[in-house]
């Protein structure tokens, strides 16, 4: 059934965020088994370590936790956009039943400097691309309302970039190219249809978010408490570690869940503007 909806022409929201959410529950256990077995582990095991080397040294002058923890949040939100590739790539070859732990890992193992390489060309087209806004934005007089406006057009073109930027890991997992073709493929795939995937976007960042703000706020309200009221530092780092544990775990669910419907929506705008071709080919993906 679930091969019968990815493959089909997709033309409203509610059809695709219904193939992520059956995708989801078709390999929920596989993804919950990466998150405990593979990432939640190594995300507590390097939190802990910093807190270790804080305790130890019983000073953070460089903010290491803060830097440690922004590094991890990139690197799981890598993985997270990882999975929901390979999911997609996997559930489309006919040779593959079902799609186990192993194969998952040996898939992004794969792939792993193409997902890395992306994710670092996507951060460096982004400074490239503000730079030269950022820099007339400081020689620019001290008048308000300009740089107000300034900043918005900033902020509403970056909004605009993300749409075909969000596109180029599913592209390049599915078509095998490099980061600009996929880039220009994006672009292509995107003409005449940039405000109905903003708006896709934008809804699906905004449920995911939604929802998670309940365990956010709870595990947010617990580690403050505790560094009011708790002074063991035993405690502390206990709790620390639980805390950001919990806030990346969950952030890499919503990733995973936003790009399957980036994924989904790929296909359907390859189906919508060049037919079934490229379903063909996929089919012959692995024989």
């Amino acid at each position: 059934m679930i091969t019968t909806i990815a493959l089909r022409k997709i033309r409203t929201f509610s059809a695709v965020f219904t193939t992520a959410k059956a995708l989801l529950q078709q390999y929920g256990g596989v993804l919950l088994k990466f998150l405990g077995n593979c990432l939640l582990p190594v995300v507590t095991l390097v939190i802990v370590c910093m807190h270790i080397y804080l305790y130890c040294t019983e000073s953070d002058k460089y903010g290491l936790l803060d830097w440690g923890v922004y590094l991890l949040v990139g690197l799981s939100g890598i993985s997270s956009v990882a999975i929901a590739c390979e999911l997609l790539y996997l559930h489309l070859i006919p040779a593959i039943p079902t799609i186990s732990l192993s194969l998952l890992v040996q898939q992004l193992y794969k792939h792993r400097f193409m997902y890395i390489e992306t994710a670092i060309m996507i951060y460096v087209s982004a400074l490239f691309y503000t730079l030269p806004m950022l820099v007339i934005a400081l020689f620019l007089p001290e008048n308000t309302y300009l740089n107000a406006l300034l900043i918005l057009v900033i902020g509403l073109l970056l909004l605009l970039s993300l749409i075909p930027v969000s596109f180029t890991f599913i592209i390049r997992t599915i078509e095998d190219i490099s980061f600009f073709a996929a880039l220009k493929r994006a672009f292509t795939l995107l003409h005449k249809h940039w405000l109905s995937n903003l708006l896709l976007l934008s809804v699906s960042m905004a449920i995911n978010f939604s929802l998670l703000s309940l365990p956010w706020c709870i595990a947010t309200a617990i580690h403050t408490l505790t560094n009011l009221f708790v002074s063991n530092t035993v405690v502390l780092f206990l709790v620390s570690s639980i805390y950001y544990s919990t806030l990346i775990i969950t952030y890499c669910i919503a990733l995973v869940f936003i790009n399957l419907i980036i994924g989904i929506q790929y296909f359907s705008l390859v189906e919508y503007q060049e037919g079934q071709g490229l379903f063909k080919q996929m089919y012959k993906i692995g024989k």
